[in-house]
């Protein structure tokens, strides 16, 4: 590629790794909560933890509602961590606004709210477990439900975070490498030119691989960080050495480039 498109090229690839650190779309998790929805199975005593006062029929509650619960009795019997005997457990993400396609729920029911629990139990400072009594037909069920908070801020600052500490510098380092080499070693320029780009697609694709792959945020984030810093070395290191043996030639030919 010439030098000028090539540069042109690049400084458009710098241009969106900065933007990027901003943009609330990029590195940012899928989801703005993860809620859970269990159905306890039979021969649980709850005395004490659910007021069977007021018992709800499943079909008062809203079609989504009614939908994660029968999800979560289609799952199989498990006993997770920290809940008195088994459930079936279904685990729902509640979609954030930036993500255009989600496989969670856009928003979560008002029926699992705390006015309409029978009962709650405070698990820790961002997570309440609330009972809820339904009425399926004869059948009664005893669903829990929780609430996984982490507000928008927390992923977001985190999301800045890590595209300070890699986008920022790849993107510095993309700059001095097209300035200084884009005549004399056009390739190296045009394969950090890719990198970056493909780190730019990396970063609005992350809540999509998320949810469809399945690849966790903690694991992306990580890849795209080592990713970054071991482009700047191996690539900042054939710059270099390039450099040193070009520079070696001139000396023993006694002439400047």
């Amino acid at each position: 590629m010439e030098p000028r498109p090539l540069a042109a090229l690049a400084f458009l690839v710098v241009l969106a790794l900065f933007a990027s650190v901003p943009f609330a779309g990029s590195l940012t998790p899928a989801y703005e909560s993860e809620e859970f929805v269990g159905v306890a199975a039979d021969g649980i005593d709850y005395t004490g933890e659910i007021d069977d006062d007021e018992p709800r029929a499943l079909e008062e509650l809203s079609p989504t509602a009614r939908e994660l619960v029968h999800e979560a009795e289609s799952r199989p019997v498990e006993e997770p961590a920290g809940m008195q005997g088994e459930w079936h457990v279904n685990r729902v993400g509640v979609c954030r606004d930036e993500v255009l396609f989600c496989d969670g729920v856009e928003e979560w029911p008002a029926d699992f709210d705390s006015q309409h629990a029978n009962g709650l139990e405070p698990l820790h400072s961002k997570a309440t477990a609330y009972y809820h009594l339904l009425e399926d037909g004869d059948e009664q069920l005893v669903v829990q439900t929780r609430s996984q908070q982490g507000g928008f801020l927390e992923p977001y600052a985190a999301g800045i975070l890590s595209k300070t500490i890699s986008f920022v510098p790849y993107g510095i380092f993309l700059l001095g490498a097209t300035i200084a080499s884009r005549r004399s070693q056009p390739t190296a320029v045009a394969g950090a030119t890719g990198i970056g780009a493909i780190l730019v697609l990396w970063g609005l694709a992350f809540p999509y691989l998320q949810q469809y792959p399945g690849i966790p945020p903690d694991t992306q984030t990580l890849g795209i960080v080592t990713a970054s810093w071991l482009s700047i070395a191996g690539i900042g290191t054939i710059l270099v050495g390039r450099w040193l043996r070009r520079r070696s030639r001139t000396k023993s030919d006694g002439t400047l480039e």
